[in-house]
């Protein structure tokens, strides 16, 4: 099971998703300015290291990231700190 979340400067949609454990969530930059996903906490992403897309994903790229443990995963834009999100894993 996989879930697509749209990222652009004013954040995430939808900005909460629900997948089945090891589904994957894809990240979609819709904007016009680069969008850089990461596991919170802002700035060193140590909640889930694995989930830092590592750099700026430019306008119509897409970066993939897998879930394999059950529980609920925040995340933010690198870029724009401010712009949140999660992701629930059942």
């Amino acid at each position: 099971m996989s879930a697509t979340i749209q990222m652009n400067e004013q954040g995430f949609q939808p900005s909460s998703v629900t997948i089945a454990k090891g589904g994957k969530v894809i990240f979609k930059n819709t904007g016009s300015s680069d969008v850089w996903p990461a596991s919170d906490p802002h700035p060193v992403h140590t909640n889930y290291s694995a989930f830092d897309s590592r750099g700026g994903i430019k306008s119509g790229e897409s970066y993939e990231i897998s879930f394999p443990d059950a529980k609920i995963y925040t995340f933010h834009d690198h870029l724009h700190p401010g712009s949140r999100g999660s992701v629930e894993v059942k």
